[in-house]
């Protein structure tokens, strides 16, 4: 069923924004073992800056930093940065860094 509720559909949003504050790349599938990249023999999960207004389809951007030779395949969102459970993923287009560099992810909330 299609939520036909703009109101309802932007409470969702605002949900998925309270708890989706922190993105992960991957060279894969997380939930097929798809790894972080390690930043001084850490994992990194970086804040996810929201739009503040309450609509429907919210932006959030965040600033990974990515060691070289890593390939960013996948974005996973996490409720901290601390947090290992992953609460959604999305397939990025394939970029292999040649050299230590800043990932500038954009990510946009659907509802479908």
């Amino acid at each position: 069923m299609a939520i036909s509720s703009p109101a309802m559909r932007v409470l969702l949003a605002n949900e998925y924004k309270k708890r989706a504050t922190h993105a992960a790349l991957r060279n894969g599938d997380p939930q097929a073992g798809g790894a972080e990249p390690l930043i001084d023999g850490e994992f990194q999960r970086a804040p996810v800056a929201w739009a503040a207004a309450s609509v429907e389809n919210p932006t959030g951007t965040a600033a990974l930093a990515v060691t070289a030779g890593f390939t960013v395949a996948y974005v996973s969102l996490h409720e901290s940065e601390g947090n290992t459970a992953v609460l959604d993923k999305a397939a990025l287009p394939e970029q292999t860094f040649s050299s230590a560099g800043t990932y500038n992810l954009t990510l946009t909330y659907q509802q479908f």
